[in-house]
């Protein structure tokens, strides 16, 4: 099963795990530009997945200072919620706290 989250960021799972992937963009030795999905994190649950995969992603934003830090935390949450929707129904920022580690900089 593959979810995509946007162009960059996919969930794909296979009997045994779920793995979170990001796309790189890469150049091949003739100078063909291809991407590739880069496996980043395994999990063996849905949960444990989506919250690696936001906590990442917060990590990795440019967003400075608590503001824009919150703004995109709700973004994120959205975007999460929309992709999963079709599959779980669960109330994103809710899970995302209680599952997430209590370090919620940018």
């Amino acid at each position: 099963m593959i979810i995509n989250i946007d162009e960059d960021w996919r969930l794909s799972s296979d009997p045994e795990q779920w793995i979170v992937q990001e796309r790189k963009n890469y150049t091949s030795k003739d100078g063909n530009k291809y991407d590739k999905w880069k496996n980043i994190y395994y999990f063996t649950s849905l949960d444990n997945a989506v919250s690696s995969l936001y906590q990442r992603r917060l990590r990795l934003s440019d967003a400075d200072g608590i503001v824009e830090c919150t703004a995109y935390a709700s973004n994120l949450c959205k975007q999460l919620s929309t992709a999963l929707k079709p599959l779980i129904h669960i109330n994103l920022p809710e899970f995302i706290s209680e599952h997430e580690n209590k370090d919620t900089t940018c």
